[in-house]
């Protein structure tokens, strides 16, 4: 959702290169696989790579609007008894949202997802409140199909990398692709391409 519209602006300016995406929702060994780059979220733990930070992961706890009146919140307590959401990749994500409003984790009441596609479209149609990365819900945000349902964004414990195997850091295809990426990642939003 946020790559592949940035892509073709990448490939035309780069005709020679081709890129063959996957998706792995745990770190892996880049000899083994193959990959000469991956975006990942979390931490600098991945062993034998370099990597570089893309930006931080603000979340908002988004429902439809008519869960929302359905469901009248009016403070971040208000949710402990709604459903929440689940992102199997991110287990404490709920846990550490509330923290930051002061309040104890809640028990996991909702239903669970692997990818944030299927978690958008379930909030969507009404399905609980999905804490969401910002960037991936610009759009239904923007176009009313998911509301706010209480609160600004927060801060997610983890951040968005590039990496690379250390073996393979000078690959010119692999430097064009990260110092394109980086300028890319200055503007997440992609507040900057939006006219007016």
């Amino acid at each position: 959702r946020w790559l592949a519209p940035r892509l073709p602006r990448f490939l035309a300016a780069h005709p020679g290169v081709t890129i063959h995406l996957g998706t792995r929702v745990r770190p892996f060994d880049f000899e083994e696989e193959g990959f000469d780059a991956a975006i990942h979220f979390g931490d600098e733990t991945w062993p034998n790579a370099g990597f570089h930070k893309l930006f931080d992961e603000r979340l908002v706890a988004t429902c439809s609007p008519g869960f929302l009146q359905a469901h009248p919140v009016n403070s971040a307590q208000d949710l402990l008894g709604l459903p929440l959401l689940q992102m199997d990749t991110r287990p404490n994500a709920w846990a550490n949202w509330f923290g930051q409003h002061g309040l104890p984790a809640p028990p996991a009441t909702g239903m669970g997802f692997d990818q944030y596609g299927t978690m958008i479209q379930s909030a969507i149609y009404g399905m609980g409140v999905a804490l969401l990365p910002e960037f991936l819900a610009t759009s239904e945000l923007s176009d009313g199909r998911l509301v706010a349902a209480w609160g600004v964004p927060t801060v997610a414990e983890g951040s968005y990398y590039l990496v690379w195997p250390k073996v393979g850091a000078w690959y010119p295809p692999l430097q064009a692709f990260r110092q394109w990426l980086v300028a890319e990642a200055a503007d997440p939003d992609g507040t900057a391409m939006l006219p007016g």
